[in-house]
């Protein structure tokens, strides 16, 4: 009769455990195998074949179990990771806010920008002219499809988890994750401040795993501003440290720290805490540029003005106040 030499996974919810099944592996495949081996070595005992040596057999067992017992273990805890991450990832999409699709405002007035102006008391020949050539001036009504954004800014903790799964690592690491203290751990009072020190393809490679995508600029400012053209996400009313204020500061902040901080649907950190990658690149002054949104701690309270846009080249530019947050279309019934 034949005997079968079938493997099988080990779970948790088999409650057996995991040496007792990696025993039956071994006993299941050793008649089938190895029986020539068992009659070499009854050769070599009889001395037939010289001198048997001692301690042989135990060896050629060992050498089969522990790697056994290591690739099973393995398998067991990639299982149970991937498990975890597919729950995060879950529940992660869940809490999304769904903003509905239709006209927003996007860009500022000629109002607004003289008010950002204003915020700032520095001036050089031609700042007024380079500021100007970077906003969209007059803003215009923009048709934008339904879709969800995460209601917090991407955290270390979230970061780790798509780390750990996906096994990622950019091609450029210039300053990938230079906050971190290994490249799969960060320090421990970082578990829910915005992760930084990534670039656009690192956020953009998070958002895949996760379904999604970066938003577009005009995606982020409906989502920032609602339907009203106001200056910031809270309204009209300037910055204030104790409420809607992460800004001209050495350290970001937990996401979601400030309540006061938050947009019409009630997303959060969309006027400071860390800036924000966008999935739009533009031409500008015949040059690829993409495009960041938001403010940051360290910048000033003007750049949390909904309607300001900042650009990069397109690069593996990483900062230590840039983050990000995902988006995915609207769904059905949502």
């Amino acid at each position: 009769m034949r005997t079968s030499t079938r493997l099988f996974r080990p779970s948790e919810s088999d409650g057996i455990d995991l040496r007792t099944r990696v025993r039956t592996v071994y006993l299941r495949m050793r008649p089938a195998v190895f029986r020539k081996a068992d009659q070499e070595q009854r050769l070599l005992q009889s001395g037939r074949y010289g001198r048997p040596f001692q301690g042989s057999r135990s060896f050629f067992w060992l050498a089969l179990y522990v790697p056994l017992l290591l690739s099973c273990q393995s398998t067991h805890l990639q299982s149970q990771g991937s498990g975890q991450s597919s729950t995060m990832v879950e529940d992660l999409n869940e809490q999304m806010i769904p903003v509905e699709g239709g006209v927003g405002i996007y860009g500022a007035s000629e109002a607004q920008f003289q008010y950002y102006l204003k915020q700032s008391t520095v001036n050089f020949p031609g700042m007024h002219k380079t500021l100007r050539d970077r906003f969209i001036i007059p803003s215009r009504e923009e048709i934008v499809a339904g879709f969800s954004i995460d209601q917090f800014e991407v955290t270390n903790e979230q970061f780790r988890v798509f780390v750990a799964e996906t096994r990622y690592r950019p091609d450029d690491r210039r300053d990938y994750l230079k906050h971190w203290t290994t490249r799969t751990r960060y320090p421990e009072w970082a578990e829910s401040f915005p992760v930084v020190w990534v670039s656009n393809k690192d956020a953009a490679a998070y958002c895949s795993w996760r379904g999604g995508r970066l938003p577009t600029e005009e995606e982020w400012e409906r989502a920032a501003r609602g339907n009203d053209g106001r200056f910031y996400p809270w309204g009209n009313s300037s910055p204030n440290r104790d409420d809607t204020g992460v800004f001209n500061s050495d350290q970001s902040e937990p996401v979601g720290n400030r309540a006061g901080d938050v947009s019409p649907y009630e997303i959060y950190d969309m006027g400071g805490n860390v800036s924000e990658w966008t999935a739009s690149v533009i031409s500008f002054q015949g040059q690829p540029k993409m495009i960041v949104r938001g403010g940051s701690f360290r910048e000033a309270a003007r750049e949390m003005l909904t309607y300001v846009r900042k650009m990069v080249p397109v690069s593996e530019y990483r900062s230590d106040h840039t983050g990000f947050r995902c988006t995915v279309p609207a769904v059905a019934g949502r």
